[in-house]
Formats: C-alpha cells, sequence, structure tokens
C-alpha cells in the first residue's frame, strides 16, 4: 500500500478525535473534491499523527440550518463540536467525510511550505526529508572515514 500523498492540516485535539475513530466528519467551510488515503498533519507541530480515508464531502448546513433530514444537535456525534452555535457559524457548512483510522506507531516528522493552511503535499516534503537523510548518512560516513 502506497503511503498518501496529501496531509490535511488540522489542530491536535480534532486530529486525535479522528485518528481515534470517536469523529467521522470534519466541517469545513469549503468543499473538497478530493478522495482516498490521506495522513492527518498536528497544525504547528510539523508531525503526521496518521492516515485516514477521505470517502466523501456533503454541504450538511447553509445559513446555520441543517440540509440533511437530521437535527443540528446529531452533528456533535458525527464531528464532536461542543459549542455547536459557533461552528455552525459558517455561510455554508461542508462535512468531510472521513472512514478508516490508522495510527502510526510514533508520529512522522515532516516540512511543509510556509502558508499551507489546509493540505501539504506529502510527496515533494518527503522527498526533502529523505535527501536530508542520505546527505546526513553521507555526512556521517565522512566524518567516521576520516
Amino acid at each position: 500500500m502506497s503511503s498518501p500523498t496529501s496531509a490535511l492540516l488540522m489542530k491536535s485535539h480534532w486530529a486525535e478525535l479522528l485518528i481515534r475513530g470517536e469523529k467521522c466528519w470534519e466541517l469545513r467551510s469549503s468543499a473538497t473534491a478530493k478522495r482516498g488515503r490521506i495522513a492527518l498533519a498536528v497544525s504547528g507541530a510539523q508531525t503526521l499523527l496518521g492516515e485516514i480515508d477521505l470517502v466523501d464531502c456533503v454541504q450538511v448546513a447553509e445559513g446555520g440550518r441543517s440540509l440533511l433530514p437530521l437535527p443540528l444537535e446529531n452533528f456533535v456525534e458525527l464531528h464532536k463540536v461542543p459549542d455547536l452555535a459557533n461552528t455552525i457559524r459558517y455561510k455554508r457548512t461542508y462535512a468531510w467525510v472521513m472512514r478508516n483510522p490508522s495510527r502510526y506507531p510514533t508520529p512522522k516528522p515532516y516540512c511543509h511550505k510556509v502558508g499551507a493552511v489546509i493540505w501539504v503535499s506529502l510527496s515533494t516534503e518527503v522527498q526533502k526529508l529523505k535527501g536530508s537523510d542520505s546527505a546526513n548518512a553521507s555526512k556521517k560516513r565522512r566524518t567516521q572515514s576520516k
């Protein structure tokens, strides 16, 4: 199985709830067309917590009013949001639907470009990390051979 090429940046609390399978919705003010296996990146920590499947994106509210055949109160169970009125402040609210979380045994470090707000491309960042690892290994070998 290949590693995800994208990571969703999130606050630690929400990433933890997703990776533990305690919530299955990530509420956002915009839709996403992205689907498939993604990594969860903890914002500010530059670590990847684990992986999850992003399986759907559904508009669930508009103007603070549910568009689904369930009341806004049910969003608490799916998203675990403690302050519903404050969360459904978006003009349009989308649920990014997640399934099959998998935590890494230890968080994986990564780096990303300044300005990344929602998504981080991991394909180039992983190459940078691999490159720095191999550069460090070469430097270590040169130092040991002296």
